[in-house]
């Protein structure tokens, strides 16, 4: 099996042009309802069983104000993940 790629944040700014240029081959861009950077266990096995030997990490909030609002949010996602 060919190892891949996987991108996470896909549908932000960074991501949408990573996936759009098609520089990387077997490239993986899951939505974040299918895998959620909070999720962990599920992050582990999407890898194991996507043979991923590399994440690109685009995922997070950006936005100043929704960070500011939502503070805790923010950590989870931009932190934590």
């Amino acid at each position: 099996m060919k190892s891949g790629i996987l991108l996470l944040g896909g549908t932000g700014t960074l991501g949408s042009a990573i996936i759009r240029s098609k520089i990387f081959p077997n490239l993986k861009h899951p939505s974040k309802k299918k895998l959620n950077i909070l999720k962990k266990n599920k992050i582990e096995k999407y890898l194991l069983k996507n043979n991923i030997n590399l994440i690109l990490h685009c995922a997070g909030l950006a936005r100043v104000k929704e960070c500011q609002l939502n503070k805790n949010k923010a950590k989870k996602i931009n932190i934590e993940g």
